[in-house]
């Protein structure tokens, strides 16, 4: 169900009363989205465990601003959104080093069955005005730009949706997923409705665009899980076209 999540396994024999250790190294590339970038790191041992430590160090080349830890993601709605018990943030320099090391009873306060949920840290760096930030390495180069300090436009936005029978299988599902994506980066002020067409065309909301809402939103996620390719071929090659128009007027 989660086609990003890599799955793997290995064994080993320990002999009694030794201990093993297991080092897993890989390069994640962090989105940025809506102006912060996410490290996520799963915390399910599916038990509870004597001695848990998470520690992630953080470094960048330019100052880290606005760093925070999100309560745990796990499903687990609370009146008051809390850090995560025993977490640490130390700051020396450009280095941030975080630390969250429950005990086993404070493990058994979140989950008795050792799903803690999701440790989340979220940050921004240091941007300064201009042409962005440049980085050259081994004959390669990146160019991050990402302006700050413009205003948000509100935006009118119409999703027009292939649901011929070309779209079965693995188009569906990915037009499905860039839906609920962008879903979630609308802002209160836009505005949003759906079409599809196949040998026919169906308007989600005929009588207009309607604001972004909890209610609104909700009823969209139910129409997009009711979208199934049928139909004959369409005419048109336009598949799965995002038409976003600024709303210059009030």
């Amino acid at each position: 169900s989660e086609p990003e999540v890599e799955v793997f396994s290995a064994a080993a024999s320990i002999p009694g009363r030794n201990r093993a250790v297991f080092l897993l190294m890989y390069e994640e590339l962090l989105q940025r989205r809506l102006g912060s970038y996410e490290h996520v790191t799963s915390l399910r041992p599916l038990q509870l465990v004597s001695r848990l430590s998470l520690d992630i160090t953080i470094v960048d080349h330019v100052p880290v601003v606005d760093l925070e830890v999100l309560p745990l993601r796990n499903g687990k709605i609370t009146a008051k959104p809390e850090v995560p018990i025993t977490t640490a943030v130390k700051n020396e320099k450009n280095v941030w080093k975080i630390t969250f090391s429950p005990n086993i009873v404070q493990q058994a306060k979140i989950s008795t069955s050792g799903i803690l949920g999701d440790f989340v840290i979220r940050y921004e760096v240091q941007r300064d005005a201009g042409i962005g930030d440049l980085q050259v390495l081994n004959g390669h180069f990146v160019h991050y730009f990402a302006p700050k300090d413009l205003p948000v436009v509100p935006k009118n936005v119409v999703f027009v949706i292939d649901t011929s029978a070309s779209m079965l299988g693995k188009k569906m599902r990915q037009t499905k997923d860039a839906l609920f994506t962008i879903l979630r980066d609308l802002r209160p002020a836009d505005h949003f409705n759906f079409i599809s067409f196949s040998n026919k065309i169906k308007v989600w909301q005929p009588n207009g665009l309607v604001p972004v809402t909890p209610l609104n939103v909700r009823d969209a996620k139910k129409f997009i899980y009711t979208l199934v390719p049928n139909g004959g071929e369409t005419l048109s090659s336009i598949q799965n076209v995002f038409l976003i128009v600024p709303e210059l007027c009030a």
